[in-house]
């Protein structure tokens, strides 16, 4: 799912992305203090995630967590055509009309609700 799909799922979906970041929360609060699940989350993301959420992952999907080591890291967004011209809704998304979420807890409820892949 690229930026755009995700953007208009999410604008779709505002249940499913209030579920995802309740659920991204929950799986961030137990890899905090369960140390056996954060190991697991770091060395193979795929297996930790559907064992928190009881689905098994899309080979499509794909997520890495890192364990904090006191040097932020800083994920570039995807790379757009500056030539192209932009939609409604990019164009409502620059001029503010879209609050963002952690993309990280709306792609996980974008997996959640079975919407890997845009229709």
């Amino acid at each position: 799912m690229n930026a755009q799909d995700f953007q208009r799922w999410s604008t779709e979906n505002p249940e499913a992305v209030q579920q995802a970041q309740g659920q991204y929360q929950a799986m961030l609060a137990k890899s905090a203090t369960d140390a056996d699940f954060r190991r697991k989350l770091v060395a193979d993301s795929a297996a930790a995630v559907a064992e928190f959420t009881g689905k098994p992952v899309p080979e499509n999907f794909n997520v890495r967590f890192i364990d904090a080591q006191g040097t932020p890291t800083v994920v570039l967004p995807d790379a757009v055509d500056t030539s192209a011209e932009l939609s409604e809704n990019e164009l409502e998304s620059v001029a503010g009309g879209l609050v963002w979420i952690p993309i990280a807890a709306a792609l996980l409820g974008a997996f959640v609700a079975g919407a890997t892949s845009p229709d």
